[in-house]
């Protein structure tokens, strides 16, 4: 389809988008619709009663506001909010830091359902601490949605469910970000990322953070939905997957690497993370080089 839909806004500087079925059929359960990458003209502003589609939206660029039942909520680079039918909405620009966003519209049956499964509450807007990956799986879905093949529609679909299981793992609510609990928890974050090869125990984690460890422990259940044990163990991990697709790297190495004296202690701890052996694991990289394939990718 080259015509653009009357329910997209003419406001916009340049976009990359796509449409597959603008009528679905009766009956679908989750179905993308549509989607793209805009950035916004300098007048850009929308003012909708209504929209037919669920919609999600991702700022990835620029500023602006979007009000709901009569609230300003400011727009910045990682917001997320959705809409849709029976749902107003006002979007606008700043003129001089102009918008530049990603949306996705979709439909069916299980459109509530999964917004319930990424955590995204209707109206609302959140922040994502994962605006990269986020951004990633976007351009991705863009990409292959642009070619219109037939199986245009099958791509998508589950790369929606990606994108809401990065949202339902890093949406953190407007005001909360702004609060004095969300900058410790994002200062001891930063501090395990740079430091995860250093520290072991949480007791090290909140002296350093400058935190006692039960206060740790809150920020980290409210704000991450995991502990920061968990997230250091995924670091560390992370750590001993890169080492272990090196060529030449012994599972005793990379166990010693991260401090581990007890090798068996180790691959309980890899496999806990990825649910495989890490000599499994090298099994697996070996096996896509001799088929000429890239190693599998960067663990998160």
């Amino acid at each position: 389809m080259t015509q653009l839909p009357d329910y997209f806004s003419p406001q916009i500087q340049w976009a990359d988008r796509f449409f597959l079925e603008l009528k679905p059929a009766a009956g679908v359960v989750l179905e993308v619709v549509g989607g793209g990458l805009e950035t916004c003209a300098a007048d850009y502003r929308v003012r909708r009663e209504d929209f037919p589609f669920w919609c999600l939206e991702f700022v990835a660029g620029g500023e602006g506001e979007v009000t709901f039942s009569g609230r300003q909520h400011a727009l910045v680079p990682g917001a997320v909010f959705t809409y849709g039918p029976g749902i107003p909405h006002d979007i606008a620009t700043h003129p001089r830091r102009r918008l530049v966003k990603y949306f996705v519209s979709f439909t069916g049956s299980g459109a509530r359902g999964f917004l319930e499964r990424a955590r995204l509450p209707p109206a609302k807007p959140m922040h994502t601490r994962q605006a990269e990956d986020l951004r990633q799986g976007f351009d991705l879905m863009v990409r292959q949605g642009r070619r219109a093949a037939p199986w245009a529609g099958e791509f998508c679909r589950p790369m929606l469910e990606a994108i809401g299981q990065i949202l339902a793992s890093s949406l953190v609510p407007e005001s909360d970000r702004r609060s004095r609990a969300y900058a410790s928890f994002e200062r001891c974050r930063d501090h395990l990322e740079q430091r995860f090869l250093e520290v072991t125990t949480l007791a090290e984690i909140a002296t350093a953070c400058r935190l006692d460890p039960c206060t740790l422990s809150r920020l980290y259940r409210r704000f991450a939905r995991e502990s920061p044990r968990r997230h250091l163990l995924r670091l560390r991990m992370r750590h001993a997957a890169e080492l272990l697709r090196l060529p030449g790297t012994l599972v005793k190495q990379a166990a010693a690497a991260l401090g581990y004296a007890d090798a068996f202690q180790f691959s309980r701890a890899f496999k806990g993370v990825y649910g495989v052996a890490p000599e499994h694991f090298q099994r697996l990289v070996e096996s896509h080089i001799e088929k000429g394939r890239a190693p599998p990718g960067r663990f998160s």
